[in-house]
């Protein structure tokens, strides 16, 4: 069976902007979005060392990392610590999702139309950063 292949990404988790439309070529990627995904890539280049990418069904686990507030008091930072207090703004979490499995299309994975299964999370700490791990489902028989 074919190893996981984790990739960490550092800095704020971002999301997946929204297409931009311009009235001469029509629909485009927007800079900040293209530039995270081009980091992404290069990141899972490195994790994988030579490796084939991966065929068949995955499942993606996912955690993103926001920084805490500067703003908050020691007992807010505290309980974001702990996980009492939990992320619920932007960005939202199926569009770092999207971000971070477009990043690594055709890097880990040949396509990523073989994502079958996500597990993903965001939480408060002190350094913000995306870890994900990609590995293959077991397959089973299509009766």
């Amino acid at each position: 069976m074919m190893e996981p292949i984790t990739v960490v990404i550092p800095g704020e988790p971002q999301g997946k902007g929204r297409p931009r439309f311009n009235g001469r070529s029509g629909v485009y990627t927007p800079a900040k979005t293209a530039a995270y995904e081009s980091m992404v890539g290069v990141l899972a280049r490195a994790s994988m060392r030579g490796k084939p990418v991966l065929t068949g069904p995955l499942h993606i686990d996912l955690r993103a990392v926001i920084p805490i507030p500067k703003s908050w008091s020691k007992a807010l930072r505290d309980a974001a610590i702990t996980g009492d207090i939990r992320p619920t703004s932007k960005p939202d979490i199926d569009n770092i999702i999207k971000a971070v499995s477009d990043g690594m299309n055709k890097i880990v994975y040949a396509d990523d139309a073989a994502i079958a299964s996500v597990s993903a999370n965001k939480v408060y700490g002190e350094n913000p950063f995306v870890v994900v791990t990609v590995k293959p489902l077991k397959e089973t028989s299509n009766v």
